[in-house]
């Protein structure tokens, strides 16, 4: 998917807008966590401002996105947010305590550019904390990569690979394009935890938390296996990391 997409479609903005306050919770405890009062933090890929609106305002909160229609709903919610070219972000090197990014990798043309970005205008000793889809899940159904039987096979057999192979390649695959929009038909990379964790160490990024889970989860049987290896099959990437 082309950045493009995003730039001025109002209907993009208008489904943004309309997500519920719990599917940020957890994100947005975390944010809290790892900052204190008067902490300076970014949210790269806002949207329309909803993540920043359910973070406490004892933090200094910052956004940027490519999406006009989505700023301007943002900066109608009075909150500190501008446009940029999903480029280059404009803000100086080391500026911020904590860079988020939430569910947006896997939307960007270029992810080393995206993350590596992310990383420059955080400071050294400051956190990274990146959300995004698992699309090699062997449990998933929501989305054509993980919902066949035949592609949770193949999802397997790429988790296990990518796990010896010890080197990361987000892979790009196809968009679907139709008038009823469901959850990440306009994703266009292959996120999964292995490369993200590969990605991690070329960086010397250490891990704080990694989680198969986006939202909080009642279930215990989940929340166990949340616990082990077997994660990587799951369908989400939480991670936390510190900028060495």
């Amino acid at each position: 998917m082309n950045e493009p997409y995003y730039y001025e479609n109002q209907k993009y903005s208008n489904f943004l807008d309309s997500q519920k306050k719990e599917d940020f919770k957890k994100v947005s405890d975390f944010i809290l966590k790892y900052t204190k009062a008067d902490s300076k933090i970014l949210d790269v890929g806002c949207g329309s401002g909803n993540l920043l609106e359910s973070i406490d305002n004892r933090v200094n909160k910052y956004g940027v996105d490519i999406s006009k229609t989505s700023i301007n709903k943002s900066l109608n919610k009075k909150l500190k947010c501008k446009v940029y070219d999903g480029k280059s972000i404009p803000f100086k090197e080391n500026e911020f305590d904590l860079v988020n990014t939430f569910n947006v990798l896997e939307h960007v043309d270029n992810v080393e550019t995206f993350l590596s970005e992310n990383l420059r205008v955080l400071k050294k000793g400051g956190y990274f904390v990146l959300v995004c889809p698992n699309f090699l899940s062997t449990t998933n159904n929501y989305h054509w990569h993980t919902s066949s039987t035949t592609n949770k096979i193949k999802n397997f057999f790429n988790i296990i690979r990518k796990t010896f192979y010890q080197k990361y390649y987000f892979e790009k695959m196809q968009t679907i394009d139709r008038e009823d929009f469901h959850p990440d038909d306009d994703a266009c990379n292959v996120t999964n935890p292995i490369d993200i964790i590969n990605w991690s160490k070329k960086y010397n990024l250490s891990i704080i938390y990694y989680s198969s889970q986006s939202v909080y989860k009642s279930s215990n049987i989940i929340n166990i296996i949340d616990k082990t290896i077997l994660k990587v099959f799951f369908g989400a990437c939480f991670f936390v990391f510190q900028k060495n």
